[in-house]
């Protein structure tokens, strides 16, 4: 039996299971299938199963930054799943562990793993997270 996006999206985010990095990876293939063309923004809803950040989510009361020395302060808070939201909504990515980050760059370009340092560099600075509920 196949499952439909939706339906695989959905149960992604209600597992009580620890997701992996390599759960990301093997969802983002389903994706990838699935969805020729899409943003930051809708490739995070279709990781995550179109969660609404106020109902599903939590704001996490810390954040990740570059601290002067070039470390990344709190990564190690970080969870595989977690949501980054930076430069408030102007773009997202999804932590898999390890400082890579997954996301899409931009309109129709492929989801890439890169570092969340880079991410840092080029939104200066530091990020909202999210994490589910």
């Amino acid at each position: 039996m196949k499952l439909k996006l939706s339906e695989i999206a959905n149960g992604f985010l209600n597992e009580e299971q620890t997701i992996t990095k390599s759960d990301i990876l093997r969802k983002v293939k389903i994706i990838k299938n699935s969805c020729q063309y899409m943003n930051c923004h809708y490739f995070s809803q279709e990781l995550l199963g179109y969660v609404d950040k106020k109902r599903d989510l939590i704001k996490l009361n810390f954040n990740v930054f570059l601290k002067k020395n070039g470390e990344i302060k709190n990564l190690e808070k970080l969870k595989v799943g977690d949501l980054l939201e930076f430069n408030n909504i102007s773009h997202y990515s999804i932590y898999i562990d390890d400082g890579d980050v997954i996301e899409v760059e931009q309109w129709g370009a492929e989801p890439r793993i890169i570092k969340l340092l880079d991410n840092l560099n080029e939104f200066e600075g530091s990020t909202s997270i999210y994490r589910k509920k």
